[in-house]
């Protein structure tokens, strides 16, 4: 920014940059810091790879950046390409908003995956008792709720309160991923940043 204008006069700098990209109740212009907004963006478009597995762009990365893992389980290639490098920055957002919504329980790993509906945390905290591969379905009765008694002997009381405030549907519905900062569970830009 000190060059913007010329490239061969550098301007003296009457508040840093940083300032200015505070918030105008907090004295600064409300400027936009341009790599988290660029992070911001980077994620809506890793947000756009977890919804739409079909496409080909999706399809495309998976063959060559995640063909034996689903997209949050991808990791970053030394030896990659930009763009992927990129996405997998961006990527550091969503994993920090995301969680499963359930459905059928059948795609969520109790231990490994984001799905409580808690602030703090989207995992179980508890030790994990049974098999950390685990998926959620194997938490349900045969009656269509919850296993409370699997609950309680395997979990802390603050997993298994987490865990009762999920309803859970007929079983016919897809598990899906939200975002968690949004009424309607769809990542938005503004909400990044």
């Amino acid at each position: 920014m000190r060059k913007f204008g010329n490239e061969k006069i550098w301007k003296i700098h009457w508040c840093s940059w940083k300032k200015l990209c505070n918030s105008k109740t907090d004295g600064g212009l409300g400027f936009r810091d341009l790599e988290i907004f660029n992070r911001a963006l980077l994620a809506k478009q890793c947000w756009r790879i977890l919804k739409s597995p079909d496409s080909l762009a999706t399809r495309t990365l998976k063959g060559c950046y995640f063909p034996n893992c689903n997209f949050l389980e991808a990791t970053k290639k030394y030896s990659g390409f930009y763009l992927w490098n990129s996405l997998m920055w961006g990527k550091g957002i969503l994993e920090k908003g995301i969680r499963w919504r359930v459905g059928n329980g059948s795609s969520i790993r109790v231990y490994k995956d984001n799905w409580l509906p808690r602030p703090y945390t989207f995992k179980i905290i508890s030790t994990p008792a049974i098999n950390v591969d685990t998926t959620v379905n194997n938490l349900f009765s045969s009656s269509g709720g919850w296993n409370l008694q699997l609950l309680k002997q395997n979990f802390l009381d603050c997993d298994v309160e987490a865990v009762l405030k999920i309803a859970i549907g007929s079983g016919s519905r897809d598990d899906s991923v939200i975002w968690n900062f949004e009424g309607n569970g769809v990542y938005s830009v503004k909400s990044g940043y």
